[in-house]
């Protein structure tokens, strides 16, 4: 199975909407700390490079992609019934997660010489 182009940037771009969200909230209300600055930094690194032609990155994304989902995935295991409504919430970026880990490990489709543009 083989994705295109198209698809791996949206998946791409996908992955950054957390981190932006991190970044254009804490600009506008100051609502986070210097951690979350440097780690939403650094998880937007990857996807930046990936948009300037830096194709491996797109490896990069994958690994903290699956990072982002197993995290999404045992916090309500880990919180108990303390989490009941951590799904309802999370599960938006829990399936942006998945989606860029899913595309970002799959080969992207070329097309044929022959083909017209």
């Amino acid at each position: 199975m083989k994705v295109t182009a198209r698809t791996q940037s949206i998946g791409m771009a996908l992955y950054s909407l957390p981190f932006l969200a991190v970044i254009i909230l804490s600009l506008l209300f100051v609502w986070a700390g210097n951690v979350e600055m440097i780690v939403a930094g650094v998880a937007l690194l990857p996807a930046v490079l990936y948009f300037f032609r830096v194709r491996w990155s797109r490896y990069i994304v994958g690994v903290f992609s699956a990072i982002g989902f197993l995290a999404c995935s045992i916090i309500p295991i880990a919180r108990g019934t303390a989490g009941r409504y951590f799904w309802l919430i999370w599960c938006p970026i829990w399936l942006l997660f998945a989606f860029s880990c899913f595309v970002s490990f799959i080969p992207v489709r070329q097309a044929p010489p022959d083909a017209a543009p």
